[in-house]
């Protein structure tokens, strides 16, 4: 099998080139992009007997000649399926398969899961409940909108990705800032926004993998923190249901229903969903067609002792055949919690990591004042993380308030 695999830089490096090799059979040809982490000498070093070519593009998630080389590149490698793993390629991987006449997910499926217009409005029409909504192409649209519903409203990009330009407007004073600021005007190229009623309560996460059409993984977090807050002065943060709650059979249902019936799905594929739920009642936020990010396929790692972003890897590349069952775990309760950078640099770390109980994994810069940061424009820029496990969902949260004020009182960022 001939595969073309447009994967950012991120997901490439973060896994090793044995899990690579182990799982990437026949010939992967790779799109990716350099520079945030390593140099191109560097990954090409690393992964260059893994994969039949890579190929490195300048500002990767932004660069329009992707999709020119995949469809010359076709003529010489006859590709056989495109495959991509993040946001940003599901409709480039899209466009790409169409052109070239390739089965997989076609762009009018794969807009559904980008366009969040589209997506609820689809939603809508099968009795999915849904914040009220609507597009916002200008000032007016946003004023009419706000007319309707009040405050607070959400505002983001139409086809935004890691709570990139997203805003929460509580008040006329806070909707005229971000009109000052140019926030409709200065879009740049998603020229189309969103607007929606703040939905309170509850908020989850679930990260799910479909093989043929049947649930193969399942994981359900609850968000104790929601991810615009990691860009606002707060931090990521989540921890997993146990199977045993309550709650685990309800939101597994409603994913089953989304997927199966309401939309048009890859028969083998990842998602990524986000819910709330106020007053007992679920509501879509939004659904995709990759894996989550943050700390999320780590935990997954280390809590279910495999990678799922390489089991879909390994089922796409051989020919859909169901790897060995996962077994299911211990019922116990994990979760995360990720920082973004306060500053330029971090300058002092006053306390062991290592006296922490219950970690996992606690990933904190070693070397202090040598790595300079930039701030945080995505919920995926995080540079501290811990992973944890416990026994149940309020040890859970009373293990993410300790950690939050862990960071608090010993990370010393610099001016």
């Amino acid at each position: 099998m001939r595969t073309l695999l447009l994967i950012t830089e991120k997901a490439l490096t973060e896994t090793t080139p044995n899990d690579w090799k182990n799982n990437a059979i026949g010939d992967f040809f790779v799109f990716t992009g350099y520079g945030k982490y390593y140099s191109k000498e560097q990954i090409k070093k690393k992964y260059q007997n893994i994969f039949k070519e890579i190929t490195f593009f300048d500002n990767y998630e932004y660069n329009d000649l992707v999709e020119y080389v995949a469809v010359t590149n076709h003529l010489l490698y006859n590709f056989e399926q495109v495959v991509c793993l993040s946001e940003v390629d599901v409709m480039r991987s899209a466009r790409i398969r169409d052109k070239l006449g390739l089965k997989g997910q076609s762009p009018s499926s794969a807009v559904l899961f980008r366009n969040k217009v589209k997506m609820k409005t689809l939603a809508n029409s099968h009795g999915i409940s849904t914040a009220k909504f609507k597009e916002i192409t200008n000032v007016l649209d946003l004023y009419e909108f706000i007319d309707e519903v009040g405050y607070p409203i959400v505002i983001k990009p139409l086809e935004g990705r890691g709570s990139w330009n997203t805003h929460i407007l509580k008040t006329e004073e806070s909707l005229k800032e971000f009109l000052i600021a140019g926030g409709i005007s200065k879009t740049h190229r998603l020229p189309n926004l969103l607007a929606e009623e703040y939905i309170g309560g509850e908020m989850y996460m679930i990260d799910a993998l479909y093989i043929n059409k049947t649930l193969d993984f399942i994981s359900i977090g609850n968000c104790y923190t929601r991810p615009i807050e990691f860009l606002n002065d707060g931090y990521g943060s989540i921890y997993r249901l146990r199977e045993s709650n309550p709650k685990f059979e309800k939101i597994k249902a409603f994913v089953e229903n989304l997927v199966n019936v309401v939309f048009p799905s890859p028969p083998t594929s990842l998602y990524h969903i986000e819910l709330f739920e106020k007053d007992e009642e679920l509501y879509l936020c939004e659904i995709a067609c990759r894996i989550g990010g943050v700390a999320i396929n780590k935990e997954i790692k280390l809590i279910h002792g495999f990678d799922l972003k390489l089991r879909y890897i390994n089922v796409m590349s051989n020919g859909n055949l169901i790897p060995e069952q996962i077994e299911p775990i211990k019922d116990k309760c994990s979760g995360w919690v990720v920082f973004p950078p306060s500053s330029k640099e971090i300058i002092d770390i006053k306390s062991d990591v290592k006296k922490i109980n219950n970690l996992i994994l606690a990933e904190v810069p070693e070397v202090m004042g040598e790595k300079k940061y930039d701030s945080a424009a995505l919920t995926n820029c995080e540079v501290i993380t811990f992973i944890f496990s416990v026994e149940d969902e309020d040890t859970a949260e009373d293990k993410i308030d300790e950690l939050a004020t862990w960071v608090e009182e010993n990370v010393v960022w610099g001016n």
